[in-house]
């Protein structure tokens, strides 16, 4: 057993079905935020599909949760291929050649860039809990996520207009 909790095997998990899994489980919050979501095609790949939706779960969670008042979340999810010379910012020595990139973006709070390792730490808030709810595990389970898939995740963010935060899975 692991941190996330399960001893799963990986399958062949087409993402897109297990995302609108997730939507279809957070509905109530959907609606009651206004959020709208844009889920674009997404590939298949093999994963541990729990954990995956543990992931998918926790990056919803956080669009809708630091969202601008009175302003509806908007989220939009797509994927991208991305070569590893591509990623010479984010890794010093790449294993793999190309990785799928999946990307969570929204139009809320956002935040600033300097503290972009600071918030897959786990029990790590950028905000006070008198500001927005939760216990600052949602990224780090993220982060557990992605290492038991030899992926890592990644953010940017820009105060006042938004975040987008990247699951990268190796292609090889």
């Amino acid at each position: 057993m692991d941190l996330i909790g399960s001893v799963e095997e990986k399958i062949m998990l087409d993402m897109r079905k297990a995302l609108h899994e997730v939507i279809r489980k957070n509905e109530p919050a959907i609606q009651e935020a206004k959020a709208q979501i844009q889920a674009d095609p997404l590939p298949e790949l093999f994963v541990c599909p729990s954990q995956i939706k543990l992931a998918f779960q926790a990056l919803l969670d956080n669009a809708i949760k630091f969202s601008k008042p009175g302003i509806a979340p908007s989220i939009r999810i797509y994927s991208e291929v991305i070569k590893a010379e591509q990623l010479k910012e984010l890794i010093v020595s790449p294993l793999h050649a190309s990785f799928w990139v999946i990307h969570f973006t929204d139009n809320g709070i956002g935040f600033d860039n300097a503290y972009r390792s600071k918030i897959f730490q786990l029990f790590r808030r950028l905000h006070h809990q008198d500001e927005f709810s939760g216990k600052g595990i949602g990224l780090a389970i993220c982060q557990r996520v992605m290492s038991n898939h030899q992926g890592f995740i990644s953010a940017i963010g820009k105060p006042g207009e938004g975040a987008r935060f990247m699951l990268f899975f190796p292609m090889d």
